[in-house]
């Protein structure tokens, strides 16, 4: 099928090199399609999740590509960085709206048997130095400090205590880097 689209050009008014700045633009059905990256919202999930389990963005490469998603590396890594971005603004927009009282109240886990489980752990994050440029590799160097991430997740289970998997009740994962109270904020916002 052949669609003929409109394209919507925007120009960087800061820039005051006309040369260097090239036009940017998009197409509005295609964003509003979910087709903005130039793939279907299935084929960037996929992306995305492989980019997060995969021990690197190569090992990534080389499992999409076994599936016959040919994608350069780069592009894995922007995508599935920009995914992430994605999910955090819409638990903080959710967090937002639960403190204003404008999250709508589900009652989906009424008269279910729930389970709340908290876990934390130790990762390394790696924090870039903005100074002390290796004369060899002309690339800044980087620490790796130690986090505690926060993570949550609630299920339902039924009589004998086995995890119900329902559409209905999805299972919910969640976590972050930051201190309890954030932590907790997650928590009442998903508890509502």
């Amino acid at each position: 099928m052949t669609l003929i689209l409109p394209y919507v050009v925007t120009k960087n008014e800061k820039t005051k090199n006309k040369k260097k700045s090239p036009l940017q633009g998009f197409c509005p059905f295609l964003e509003w399609l979910g087709l903005s990256s130039g793939l279907t919202p299935l084929v960037w999930s996929t992306i995305a999740q492989y980019g997060d389990i995969a021990s690197s963005f190569e090992a990534a490469c080389t499992i999409l590509t076994d599936w016959g998603i040919n994608i350069s590396l780069k592009r894995i890594e922007r995508l599935t960085y920009k995914f992430g971005k994605i999910g955090i603004n819409l638990r903080l927009s959710k967090i937002l709206n639960y403190q204003l009282g404008n999250l709508p109240n589900v009652n989906i886990l009424k008269d279910q048997r729930v389970v709340i489980a908290v876990d934390g752990g130790r990762t390394k994050i790696r924090i870039n130095k903005e100074i002390d440029k290796n004369p060899k590799t002309n690339r800044y160097g980087f620490s790796g400090e130690w986090v505690e991430p926060k993570l949550l997740t609630i299920y339902i289970v039924n009589e004998e205590g086995k995890k119900v998997k329902t559409n209905d009740i999805p299972i919910t994962n969640d976590g972050t880097y930051q201190g309890y109270q954030e932590f907790l904020k997650i928590l009442e916002m998903h508890a509502c």
